[in-house]
C-alpha cells in the first residue's frame, strides 16, 4: 500500500475514491495467505480514508466483495 497504491493516489488526486474491500487476505480466511489482522484492516481503511480527506474532500466509497454462505 505504501509503495504503490498511496503514491498513485497522490500523483493521480482523485475526485473519489471507490474500494472493492475483500476479506480473503484475512489471517483467519483458510484460503487466502497474506494473514493480515484486523488492525491492519483497519490501518489501511484509516489511510485510504485521510487520502480521500486530502484529495477527494473525504469523498470514500467501501464495498464489501466476496464470499458465500
Amino acid at each position: 500500500m505504501d509503495e504503490l497504491i498511496i503514491p498513485l493516489l497522490n500523483l493521480y488526486a482523485p475526485e473519489m475514491l471507490m474500494v472493492s474491500y475483500g476479506f480473503d487476505p484475512h489471517w483467519m480466511d483458510p484460503l487466502g495467505q497474506l494473514r493480515l489482522s484486523a488492525a491492519i484492516y483497519g490501518k489501511l481503511v484509516k489511510s485510504l480514508v485521510e487520502l480521500a480527506d486530502l484529495h477527494c474532500k473525504g469523498r470514500i466509497v467501501l464495498t464489501l466483495e466476496g464470499g458465500t454462505t
